[in-house]
């Protein structure tokens, strides 16, 4: 962890993987954003917005932690989305041709 500034992690609140007193010791910083983007469906616009937001704001280098790596694609999909300023179609183009297509299915843009 000390090779990092920040954290995001996208897991359960309960992942026995995640460290986040380890983080706070090490003087990282961190913010944990809760079933974004998986297979319980669309996550609320406020905590994608709250996932943008940290990854916009918190100092590089950056650590997104989830078990797959499917939701930490995903977020960065979005993120990437939104600094270039796509369409929410061409978004969602993007997330079905990288194969991260359930990150915009079903969900606002």
């Amino acid at each position: 962890a000390a090779r990092y500034n920040s954290w995001v992690c996208l897991n359960a609140a309960e992942d026995p993987n995640f460290f986040p007193d380890e983080l706070a010791e090490a003087g990282v910083q961190h913010v944990e954003v809760h079933h974004l983007l998986g297979p319980w469906g669309p996550s609320p616009a406020s905590q994608a917005a709250e996932a943008l937001e940290a990854l916009d704001k918190l100092p590089r280098p950056l650590m997104i932690q989830c078990t797959s790596g499917d939701r930490a694609g995903g977020l960065l999909l979005l993120w990437l989305a939104t600094r270039q300023g796509l369409s929410p179609e061409r978004t969602r183009q993007l997330a079905r041709d990288t194969g991260l297509g359930f990150a915009v299915a079903g969900g606002e843009l």
